[in-house]
């Protein structure tokens, strides 16, 4: 669950509403308010920081570059790996 404006929201939810940005009539500022946005910034930050700096992982393991604020890009690469 993810804190968004006083209230508990399914991360999964707000994930939809991501992967529907482009559809028509469907941009990120007319899916995702601001206040959503800056409210799931700081619990990501929040995540983070509780988090250890480096972290063991096991292979395979896939490494992508900064996309440079390329969203279709991002999704083009979740759907080509099958994450």
């Amino acid at each position: 669950m993810c804190f968004m404006n006083n209230t508990l929201m399914d991360i999964n939810d707000f994930i939809i509403h991501l992967l529907n940005v482009g559809l028509s009539d469907k941009g990120l500022t007319k899916t995702i308010s601001e206040n959503e946005i800056m409210a799931l910034l700081a619990k990501a930050r929040e995540l983070f920081l509780s988090q250890p700096a480096m972290v063991e992982l096991h292979s395979p393991v896939r490494i992508c570059g900064d996309t440079h604020g390329q969203y279709s890009d991002l999704l083009r690469l979740f759907n080509r790996e099958r994450i």
